[in-house]
């Protein structure tokens, strides 16, 4: 974290038995939550879960509120903010480094967002 900082996002995947893998068991959903809750505590962020259905672990928050920017579900979007959440989220954030959309200053966690949403999409 020293030399990447807490805006790198961290991702823990759970393993699930497949193909020619069939003799070794699942990550349980607990040792992902665990992991993801310990990164958090040590200061990083974005940090999410994969491969198994957690919504609170795969959804973006904003780090200023806690608020939920984007959720996710497994390969479902469960959540975009509207218009309005958007203007309270980002008054609240430290604008390092912004960009001008629509007359909002958007953080770039927002726009991380934006882009995982688009490429889903596409």
């Amino acid at each position: 974290m020293t030399r990447l900082g807490p805006d790198v996002p961290l991702h823990f995947t759970a393993f699930h038995p497949d193909y020619k893998m069939l003799d070794l068991p699942r990550t349980p959903a607990l040792t992902l939550t665990m992991a993801r809750d310990i990164a958090r505590k040590a200061g990083l962020q974005f940090v999410y879960t994969g491969n198994v259905h957690d919504e609170r672990g795969q959804s973006t928050y904003c780090p200023g509120c806690s608020e939920r920017i984007i959720g996710r579900d497994w390969y479902d979007i469960t959540t975009v903010w509207s218009g309005r959440a958007l203007q309270e989220v980002s008054s609240t954030w430290q604008m390092r480094s912004c960009i001008n959309v629509s007359g909002l200053c958007l953080e770039r966690v927002v726009l991380r967002a934006i882009m995982d949403i688009s490429a889903h999409a596409s």
